[in-house]
């Protein structure tokens, strides 16, 4: 029989992976679903829970080789605090912690108190491609605003500051004047009553 198409002869291994990409699989069902927690990596992902539970820590480096799962648990630990709480990612979350219970109780009761209890919290994930680090957290602030639909929040906020500030300069400006007046208005009295100036 002749080969006529590749797939006759390349077979691909099926526990194969894709990469991790925090910007383009954030939240995704099927990479949160295909993390296998390991001891080594949930005892991280914990100090990294208590870290947003206590409110403490806010940068920490994370170095391992390639391949070893570090993008893969960062995407976890984005998941647990960035989800929104709704039906179907309660069961997505629900199977994740049933993976981490048979590994680490601990870690599985302090990734459930987070799920449960905490707030959700806004990732802004920054590229590396901008020489300027300001840039490059407004541009990745952008991103994560337009992609939890909180522009118009921003920019009411925007809108809100700036007539603030147009408020408070009317204000300074008319006191300014006020006083001016003021002054005008003193010294005229002064000299009609023959008050000298000190």
């Amino acid at each position: 029989m002749a080969v006529t198409k590749l797939s006759q002869i390349v077979k691909l291994n099926g526990s194969f992976r894709n990469s991790i990409n925090l910007y383009l699989n954030l939240n995704k069902k099927e990479k949160i679903d295909s993390y296998i927690p390991t001891k080594s990596s949930l005892n991280i992902l914990k100090r990294y829970v208590g870290s947003v539970i206590k409110n403490k820590d806010h940068s920490t480096i994370l170095i391992g080789s390639y391949g070893k799962g570090k993008s893969h648990l960062l995407l976890i630990l984005l998941a647990i605090v960035s989800m929104q709480r709704t039906k179907e990612n309660n069961e997505i979350v629900k199977s994740l912690l049933k993976k981490i219970r048979m590994v680490d109780e601990e870690t599985f009761e302090i990734v459930s108190s987070v799920w449960n209890k905490k707030g959700r919290f806004l990732p802004v994930i920054i590229s590396g491609s901008i020489d300027d680090v300001s840039r490059s957290f407004m541009i990745a602030l952008n991103d994560a605003l337009k992609r939890e639909n909180l522009m118009n929040l921003m920019l009411n906020y925007i809108v809100h500051w700036h007539l603030h500030r147009l408020l408070l300069a009317t204000i300074h400006r008319n006191l300014l004047k006020y006083l001016q007046d003021f002054e005008v208005y003193w010294m005229a009295i002064m000299k009609l009553s023959g008050i000298q100036e000190y």
